[in-house]
């Protein structure tokens, strides 16, 4: 998003929300869409414009959707993370992968997983009597590293850290929409 679109979507949320805006200054809409600019700069606009919609769509109140609420609808709907997935797929692993453990993550688990799962990981579990404790620990962990990947992507532009070109393809989007000097 260039700043010219970061002011297009400050006119769609006055025309959207007018009396959220009514005894604002015009420095103010200035302002308002460089904050906008400086958090999706790297995103395209296209994403922005449909996470916004969804964001304005699923309000019920008469506030205009925050930066934040954006940027989590952009998340959800193209982030393939899931934590409890991934902890089946570690659960599988440990049940059935014998031998060749060290391969079994590169196999078998997502990028997230993968920052924190490895041979060792996987050994211990293999060896103790899983607990609930260990199911949390993995979730909350897993849950972290997955935040600050989907802001890293965000942030960088680089959306395939959070997606894949399947997913964005399931939901109308290509690569190309998003900057492909990433891959």
């Amino acid at each position: 998003m260039n700043p010219s679109e970061a002011k297009d979507i400050i006119n769609i949320l006055v025309a959207t929300y007018p009396n959220a805006y009514k005894d604002q200054q015009s420095g103010t809409f200035d302002m308002i869409a460089k904050l906008w600019y400086s958090k999706f700069k790297n995103i395209d606009v296209k994403i922005v414009k449909r996470a916004l919609f969804d964001a304005i769509t699923e309000k019920t109140d008469n506030f205009p959707p925050a930066i934040g609420q954006v940027a989590q609808n952009i998340r959800d709907r193209i982030s393939v993370f899931d934590a409890e997935s991934q902890w089946e797929n570690v659960m599988w692993i440990v049940r059935n992968v014998p031998e060749g453990l060290h391969k079994a993550p590169a196999k078998y688990l997502d990028s997230v997983s993968q920052m924190f799962v490895d041979e060792y990981y996987l050994r211990n579990l293999k060896n103790t009597s899983i607990s609930e404790f260990d199911r949390k620990a993995f979730l909350d962990r897993y849950r972290k590293l997955q935040d600050d990947t989907e802001r890293k992507a965000i942030d960088t532009g680089n959306i395939l850290l959070m997606s894949t070109e399947g997913k964005l393809a399931q939901i109308g989007m290509t690569v190309k929409a998003i900057d492909v000097k990433h891959k």
